[in-house]
């Protein structure tokens, strides 16, 4: 809330609220309006916020159900290293 009210103070200098900073702001608010001022708006927010955010996701997971058809695509296990060969020793000569 103190950052928007520093945006709108900023853009608007109809609205003066007085904030030098972000914590000053909350500070502020906190302490006229109590812990729920801090908290105006946030419904409004989510509201506005969550169907592009469904629609994101769901756009994800349809784009890596697609991408998973290819073989190239699909994520492999990690293959274990494989051991150094020795150098081969010469033949040893009969004695």
């Amino acid at each position: 809330m103190s950052k928007l009210r520093i945006q709108v103070q900023r853009a608007n200098h109809a609205f003066t609220f007085n904030y030098s900073n972000v914590f000053q702001g909350v500070w502020q608010i906190g302490k006229t309006e109590g812990i729920r001022g801090l908290f105006k708006g946030a419904g409004a927010r989510v509201a506005f916020h969550a169907p592009s955010t469904a629609i994101t996701m769901a756009t994800l997971e349809e784009c890596k159900k697609f991408l998973n058809r290819f073989d190239r695509f699909k994520p492999r296990p990690p293959t274990k290293p494989t051991q150094p060969t020795p150098p081969s020793q010469p033949a040893q000569p009969k004695s």
